[in-house]
């Protein structure tokens, strides 16, 4: 279904989210088409997240919202019974609870009506005051992605904005106050549509100097070069390497060997090397031990007496003591790997890697995924309209 909603000169976004139909024990007889206010969240940002009642008889049809229209006056969310085609329908009476966010209110105090196009009355009416400058709340919930950082991970901080069209920055990170200056760029929405999403501003690499635990304050940037405290939250980064350095390293000079590298929640590192002995035959070494400020030191054995299916037999294989690896980080997509061996055919050495792919689903350097930065209350990108 699309919705189409009328502003002059002015931007309303319309959420539509979580519809949950729960039957009644009356009958359709006894009940007529309702449509209530349940519940009216904040104003202050000139967004609101509603929550209504709607009620029709469960004959095969449904009560829909079709219209959103107003302006500094009042505003009509506007319903109708609509019919369900090809559903059987029993005498119950359908009860569904829905969820709405209306964004870019204008400011002012009016009424904010439930309006039944078929009877042609308001069902329901609330009286709303949205300020005139849109206000982030107090204090700003905010969170840290990724929630659980190790060392080189790449730290965002993510949190809803008042306007999903400005621009976010950091300014400054003072780590002896343990304060965080965020400027806010304001940027005029344009177009008929936009995406609800979440900030998320890059902060700094989660190295030494962010090690452990800290307190941070956020603060958003205002005019005439006013700041002012909005949130404040935990940091909490792990004294172990980031589990998202984990996957396949390799020497792009030397592209045909590679290293497949896991990073266990037991703070282990588990490393196994497809690679070719001096004589030109495949060679499969893995090794595994713990890990110490940037680096891991391995102890690896060699495999060997394998056949390939169905004639593997794993009574023939054999693991012999190879050497020790070491393999040094230089950032996050960065690494040496030192090795010293006396097993036969095999040198001492090192190579230059470079992180091919991550087993997480996202490298330390990756900025947050889609579904992080979507809010909660979103239902997916029908559910959300802007008119200019």
């Amino acid at each position: 279904m699309t919705l189409a909603f009328h502003w002059p000169a002015l931007g309303l976004i319309l959420a539509l989210t979580g519809l949950l139909a729960t039957p009644a024990s009356v009958s359709a007889q006894e009940t007529e088409v309702s449509a209530r206010f349940l519940d009216v969240g904040d104003t202050r940002s000139g967004r609101i997240h509603l929550s209504m009642r709607f009620q029709s008889p469960d004959d095969g049809h449904t009560l829909r919202i079709q219209d959103v229209i107003g302006d500094s006056s009042g505003i009509d969310i506007q319903v109708r019974l609509e019919r369900e085609p090809d559903e059987v329908f029993g005498p119950e009476v359908q009860v569904r609870r829905q969820s709405l966010t209306l964004d870019g209110l204008p400011p002012g105090r009016y009424p904010l009506r439930l309006f039944d196009l078929d009877s042609g009355e308001v069902t329901d009416q609330v009286e709303i005051e949205v300020a005139e400058v849109a206000q982030l709340p107090h204090p700003l919930p905010v969170r840290v992605w990724p929630s659980d950082p190790g060392r080189f991970d790449h730290l965002w901080l993510i949190f809803e904005p008042a306007s999903f069209c400005d621009q976010f920055t950091v300014n400054s990170v003072i780590l002896e106050s343990k304060r965080i200056f965020v400027d806010r760029q304001p940027v005029a929405c344009t177009g008929d549509m936009i995406t609800p999403r979440l900030v998320a501003v890059p902060l700094a690499e989660a190295n030494r100097p962010l090690n452990g635990v800290r307190q941070f304050e956020i603060t958003e940037g205002r005019e005439f070069g006013e700041r002012a405290r909005v949130g404040t939250f935990m940091l909490n980064v792990a004294d172990r390497l980031s589990y998202r350095l984990g996957g396949h390293w390799f020497n792009p000079e030397q592209s045909g060997h590679g290293v497949d590298l896991q990073m266990l929640d037991d703070g282990q590192v588990l490393l196994t090397w497809f690679v070719f002995d001096q004589a030109g035959n495949p060679a499969w070494l893995v090794a595994s031990g713990g890990q110490s400020g940037n680096t891991a030191s391995l102890d690896a054995v060699i495999v060997e007496g394998g056949r390939f299916p169905p004639d593997f037999d794993a009574e023939t294989i054999v693991r012999r003591p190879w050497g020790r690896i070491e393999l040094e980080f230089l950032g996050c997509t960065r690494a040496v790997m030192r090795w010293t061996s006396d097993f036969p055919g095999f040198n001492d050495g090192q190579l230059d890697l470079q992180r091919l792919t991550s087993t997480a689903g996202h490298g330390c350097d990756d900025a947050p995924p889609e579904s992080v930065l979507t809010p909660d209350w979103y239902r997916g990108p029908d559910s959300y309209f802007r008119l200019p």
